[in-house]
């Protein structure tokens, strides 16, 4: 219930805050409360996804989006999530959450949130969310005539670029980062191509083809019994 209230209370906030577009980054300053903590004095692990539902909030609401959403009966839900921790919040302590978008495919848009105090990093995470109206996706082109074309452009690895919809490399979406990448001072996810993904599975050790088995030597032909000999040639059965 706290979550709801405080949701409603950031909505009619972020109505008066600064305007931005959707493609911008955006800044949510809260401060740690008691109902965000565990016995442990610092916030819950499970509190964090919640919270940054507040800066994704703030940055549709303070772009027009939130409102044509409602207009056109769209509706965000989560498809995917993953977060790394560096350190914890405590109680009271003032931090920001910052919001940005950092990619678009088909099937979702793919949110990048860190919480950050004094300039420090304190969790970082990656958001797959998909608009649905009536339990039906939302398809790209719907989302791209409401909420514009972005601004910056997105890269493939190799270098080329597509200048307007941030996937330009067909079928690629956006990979997730794996647990552990996605602390600060690694490389961000990026749009990989399928030409990419190919070259890294024929070269991942998990899927690399195993050498052929060495043939087997024929074995040598039957030539009859054999007969144990004892000393000096003679047949131990003569013994």
């Amino acid at each position: 219930m706290h979550l709801l209230l405080r949701t409603l209370l950031m909505l009619f906030t972020s109505a008066r805050r600064s305007a931005l577009t959707i493609w911008d980054s955006s800044s949510l300053p809260l401060r740690v409360l008691p109902t965000d903590i565990d016995i442990a004095m610092h916030v819950n692990n499970g509190m964090y996804f919640s919270l940054m539902d507040l800066g994704r909030f703030d940055l549709m609401v303070r772009s027009g989006v939130w409102k044509t959403m409602r207009q056109r009966g769209w509706s965000p839900v989560a498809a995917g999530e993953t977060i790394a921790f560096r350190k914890s919040l405590q109680l009271w302590q003032q931090y920001t959450i910052e919001t940005k978008i950092i990619g678009l495919d088909a099937k979702a848009i793919y949110f990048e949130q860190r919480m950050v105090s004094d300039g420090e990093i304190y969790a970082r995470a990656y958001i797959a969310t998909r608009l649905v109206n009536k339990g039906r996706p939302v398809s790209q082109d719907e989302i791209l005539r409401e909420f514009g074309q972005p601004r910056r452009t997105w890269c493939c690895p190799n270098g080329s670029t597509n200048g307007v919809i941030p996937t330009p490399c067909p079928a690629a979406g956006l990979r997730l980062p794996t647990y552990g990448t996605a602390l600060p001072g690694n490389p961000r996810p990026e749009l990989r191509s399928p030409e990419a993904t190919c070259r890294r599975r024929v070269c991942s050790p998990r899927t690399r083809p195993r050498p052929p088995a060495p043939p087997k030597l024929p074995e040598p032909p039957c030539r009859g019994p054999v007969r144990a000999v004892g000393h000096r040639g003679i047949p131990v059965s003569q013994w």
